[in-house]
């Protein structure tokens, strides 16, 4: 017994704990109720405290309501500014005698003079309002305006101006009806407003200004600005917001600790707030907590007179359940303990000597257990064998001795297992190292397999395979290390006819592997024969798209030498007729007729005429009817005449010209040396447009044999391919250019005008020859971004994935190879650039990224076929 004694016996414990745990109780008990009786009281507090406030910012918006309609009655009356001012003035009279609020009213005009004002106490002196907010936001603004709260200097009386437009009897705004309210009122709302005993109100406006406060009087209020005081500052947010809050625990504007509660008023921009200093509030709490700490005294004197008396009845009955346990531990299952109490010990006494029996039969069963274990094990097909900690046989079934050749060995140190069961590294007359058998490595505590062991018998050698497993005590300990062992000898008879077969099989491997390359070696062939075929057909698209601009660029060559000779052989004829008449009709004009017909011919060599057909006709009416009006002969052939050389209006200054004699011959002249100048224009224009298309196709045909990158520029090689496309696109394609300035780079040129020619080609024809065409040319990071976008009717989505597919194409069959984008694709890719495409019904978009930053010195092949 002795050995269970120590310095806090079981009697202590259970006196000491049950006065601990009352003491707990009490304690929990009592901060609960103490705690929710706290929240409680401050919410009841708290909500008291909003409603006075609330209630508070009523009866201020109800007055101020009250004042506000009777000046919104008078503002309503359509046409009270037109009122005869004895009318106006009783009104605005009456206004002020209904509250006496009203410490002044008075109407202004459209420029902010008063033309009638009222007051019941004192004259009414107003200056011109016009630049005054007053004025301005009710005039200009057209609105209902309360201005700020300010100490009247006369009155010495906090007030407030309020103002409102009028209409005249066109429901115009015709002037403004303003007013100053007196605010002794708010001084009477917060005398009435109780916050607890010690509490009080006061209200601010949205300046943060102090504007009436119940310590004080009207007659002392100053409109003090708190928007710097510690608690403004903390709670400012909550002063600027629309709603009421609780501003919970601050120094409040007297300087000591206060709850707070805010509530706004509707009509003006003031919040009412009201504060109770925290000792009033918490001073319930407190007597609350005098009565806790009495109860809880009260509870621990109980819990130690009611802890002696239940410890004398429990610690015998536990005395004697010790004696006994000692008793079994000694091997003593016989041992029965007399406690005859009727309780839960008396309970526990029974169910003990009812242990000490079932322990007794357990140690019979765990006996007979074990022997069934031993039958088990001696059953299995697989040899087991035990050490334990200390590396000394422990255990092996009957298939191990059977295996082994012998039992246990109890003399066997550890380190001498494999001599002493003659255990041999496979194929070799070595002993297997000691500690490399499964069994000591298991006792290091690591799990392992081995195959290359074998065990000696007198009369034949075992190979097996062996399997090493540690097993842990409850410390975590390797208590047992158990290794399982089997007879692999018809395994290794399997193998070496596995290895046998593997021979034959490698032969024959061999034998097939040269077959395959001679096979490759023809698929080789094959396939330089298909690329060859390949270069072929992509050899035959361009020279088909070739073929199709030929067409289109001869048609736009033969069209400005059409017009070339035409003009030519009209100029011809004229010079003729020209040189005969021109040197006798000039001299037979007067130098101030001459100045004329060569100021008439300047202005038809200057004119530029883009009219059509029908706007002519009118031209050539009205300077008909212009020149008959003076009088003028053949005013319809003068006037045929003017039209064709491109003057149709303003001809008064030559006037003079036409009544000469000899007009008919000098209007002649001046058409046929007007003609001529045209011509010449025609001539150079068309020149002009035929170098360019010859210009444009040297340089599609331009090829670079070596093979290099050379600078270039993207947009020159676009309006290349655009210019020989120009046939096809002008008939109904409108052609929209967004190009950015961008600095040539290294390229291959002639691969890039293909791509180009095959986009702008394909666009055309998914256009149908009509639509729009929008080229956008950028920079993206350090790419040269190309879009070609056009207005066709799309790519279903379901051959979207397949387009740049060789051999891929929707066309007809002879109209396409079906190896244009396939081109695209690779020519970008030899440029390290990507490509993408994006289409829906009415717009399909072709972006290209080509890199800035391309160096010359990267040669490639020419033959973009050969890229993958």
């Amino acid at each position: 017994m002795k050995d269970y004694q120590s310095p806090l016996t079981l009697a202590r414990q259970l006196r000491y704990g049950a006065i601990a745990l009352a003491v707990t109780a009490a304690l929990l008990a009592g901060g609960l109720v103490a705690t929710l009786s706290f929240k409680s009281l401050l919410q009841q507090a708290i909500a008291l405290q909003q409603e006075r406030g609330e209630s508070a910012a009523r009866e201020i918006d109800e007055y101020l309501n009250d004042v506000q309609s009777k000046l919104n009655y008078l503002a309503r009356m359509r046409g009270f500014t037109e009122l005869p001012r004895s009318a106006q003035q009783n009104l605005l009279e009456a206004l002020a005698r209904h509250n006496e609020a009203f410490e002044s009213v008075a109407l202004l005009d459209r420029q902010g003079n008063a033309i009638v004002t009222a007051s019941l106490t004192r004259p009414v002196k107003l200056e011109n309002q016009r630049q005054q907010p007053v004025f301005i936001r009710a005039f200009a603004h057209n609105e209902d305006y309360v201005g700020p709260v300010e100490i009247d200097p006369e009155l010495k009386l906090p007030t407030v101006k309020l103002a409102v437009p009028v209409r005249n009897n066109s429901d115009r705004v015709d002037g403004v009806l303003t007013a100053r309210i007196n605010l002794s009122f708010l001084w009477v709302v917060l005398s009435h407003t109780r916050v607890g005993k010690t509490g009080y109100a006061y209200v601010i406006d949205n300046r943060l200004r102090l504007i009436a406060e119940a310590r004080n009087s009207p007659e002392t209020a100053t409109v003090e600005d708190i928007s710097e005081r510690p608690f403004a500052i903390a709670h400012r947010s909550k002063f600027l917001s629309i709603g009421s809050e609780f501003l919970d625990r601050y120094r409040g504007l007297y300087g000591t600790e206060v709850l707070g509660t805010l509530a706004p008023t509707r009509n003006v921009p003031w919040k009412v707030i009201t504060e109770q200093p925290t000792r009033e509030v918490y001073a319930p709490a407190r007597q609350m907590i005098v009565v806790v700490g009495g109860t809880l005294l009260a509870v621990t004197t109980l819990a130690g007179l009611a802890s002696l008396l239940f410890s004398s009845q429990l610690i015998r009955p536990l005395n004697q359940l010790t004696e006994g346990a000692t008793q079994i531990r000694e091997g003593n299952f016989q041992v029965q303990v007399a406690v005859e109490t009727r309780n839960e010990l008396g309970a526990l006494a029974a169910a003990f000597n009812q242990m000490a029996g079932q322990i007794e039969a357990s140690f019979a069963a765990l006996s007979a257990s074990e022997r069934r274990l031993a039958d088990f094990l001696d059953a299995i097909p697989v040899g087991v064998f035990v050490i334990d900690s200390q590396g000394k046989p422990y255990y092996t079934n009957r298939t191990g001795q059977q295996l082994l050749g012998k039992g246990i060995v109890d003399s066997a140190p550890s380190e001498a297992l494999a001599e002493v069961y003659q255990t041999y590294l496979s194929g070799t007359d070595e002993l297997y190292p000691n500690d490399r058998l499964p069994i000591a490595m298991a006792l290091q505590g690591v799990s392992t397999r081995a195959e290359d062991l074998e065990i000696r018998l007198r009369d034949r050698v075992i190979p097996i395979e062996c399997l090493g497993t540690p097993i842990y005590d409850g410390a975590g300990g390797v208590k047992y290390a158990i290794a399982t062992f089997t007879d692999i000898t018809e395994r290794r008879r399997a193998e070496q006819i596995l290895e046998n077969y593997n021979r034959t099989l490698e032969g024959q491997v061999t034998e097939r592997t040269e077959e395959l390359q001679q096979r490759n070696q023809e698929l080789t062939l094959a396939f330089k024969e298909l690329e060859t075929a390949r270069d072929e057909l992509v050899q035959s698209e361009k020279m088909a798209a070739l073929g199709q601009l030929v067409a289109g660029v001869a048609h736009e060559i033969n069209t400005p030498l059409g017009a070339i000779q035409s003009s030519a052989g009209n100029m011809n004829k004229f010079l003729e007729q020209t040189f005969k008449q021109l040197p006798d009709l000039l001299r037979s004009l007067s130098p101030e007729v001459e100045t004329l017909f060569f100021a008439l011919l300047n202005r038809a060599q200057n004119q530029e005429s883009s009219y059509s057909a029908r706007e002519e006709r009118k031209f050539r009416r009205a300077l008909a009817r212009d020149l008959e009006a003076e009088n003028i002969d053949k005013a319809d052939s003068f006037a045929d005449a003017l039209v064709d050389i491109g003057i149709y209006e303003d001809i008064e200054g030559f006037l003079p010209l036409f009544k000469e004699p000899n007009s008919p011959e000098i209007i002649e002249l001046a058409y046929k040396l007007a003609t001529l100048q045209r011509g010449l224009q025609i001539i150079t224009l068309a020149t002009a447009r035929a170098s360019k298309i010859v210009f444009a196709l040297k340089t599609y045909a331009h090829d670079n044999p070596e093979g290099k990158r050379v600078l270039a520029s993207l947009t020159e090689g676009i309006d290349t391919v655009l210019t020989l496309y120009h046939n096809q696109l002008k008939q109904g394609i409108e052609v929209v250019r967004h190009y950015t300035e961008i600095e040539p780079i290294w390229c291959y040129p002639d691969e890039l005008n293909q791509v180009w020619t095959n986009l702008i080609h394909n666009a055309i024809q998914a256009m149908d020859y009509s639509g729009t065409l929008t080229i956008d040319i950028s920079e993206r990071d350090n790419f040269i971004q190309a879009v070609f976008i056009d207005s066709g009717k799309g790519i279903p989505p379901e051959i979207l994935p397949r387009i740049f597919d060789p051999f891929f194409t929707t066309k007809a069959a002879g109209e396409g190879s079906g190896l244009g984008l396939d081109i695209v694709r690779k020519v970008v890719k030899k440029h390290q650039g990507e490509i993408s495409v994006e289409s829906q019904p009415g717009r399909t978009a072709i972006a290209i990224l080509i890199p800035r930053n391309l160096s010359p010195e990267e040669p490639a092949k020419r033959n973009v076929t050969a890229l993958n």
